[in-house]
């Protein structure tokens, strides 16, 4: 089905619609990326009702998919998912859109995210990564106790997020503190 998102035509959407349905996540997930791909603005409507699947990964298709639309619908259904129980690239979704309405709600996420489950941990990195490319300066603080994250990649994109919006300092980020991470850091500085 994803492939028929990138191959497909729009006339493809009745199949893509009827998947989405299914019960196989992977089928729904699939038909997720399929509907972002081909139903343009038309599928916002379908994509934001998807964000409240249970599955993390249908969750991540439907937020990459309002990542790339226009219009406040897309931000505004993303800010309310962003604590919903299946984030799934939520975060990273309002990064991509830059809204600035989000600052605040990712910097609340991030004072609340629950460090004991992995994938909250990519919704972590991915917080801080929006946070960073938005250029809030406000959040330096918040982004540099994510320095003491037992996660190699909460703290890469710590690091990242440092150096964007702190240029001229980013020479002194180099050295991550766990030093686990410290050649995969450097190397992507």
């Amino acid at each position: 089905l994803r492939a028929l998102g990138l191959t497909g035509r729009a006339d493809d959407l009745g199949l893509v619609r009827t998947c989405l349905g299914d019960k196989s996540p992977r089928v729904r997930t699939g038909a997720a990326y399929a509907l972002a791909t081909l139903g343009g603005d038309v599928a916002t409507p379908e994509l934001i009702k998807l964000l409240a699947d249970q599955d993390p990964m249908v969750v991540a298709a439907a937020a990459w998919g309002l990542g790339h639309r226009r219009g406040d619908a897309p931000a505004v259904a993303l800010r309310a998912a962003l604590n919903g129980e299946s984030r799934g690239r939520v975060p990273r979704a309002l990064g991509i859109l830059m809204d600035k309405e989000s600052i605040e709600p990712l910097r609340a996420f991030l004072k609340s995210a629950d460090s004991g489950r992995f994938r909250s941990q990519f919704d972590r990195a991915d917080a801080i990564w929006a946070l960073g490319r938005m250029g809030d300066s406000a959040s330096k603080e918040l982004i540099r106790e994510a320095l003491k994250a037992p996660y190699p990649y909460v703290r890469f994109r710590a690091l990242e997020a440092l150096a964007t919006l702190d240029p001229k300092n980013a020479h002194r980020l180099e050295a991550d503190p766990q030093p686990d991470a410290a050649e995969d850091t450097k190397a992507m500085l």
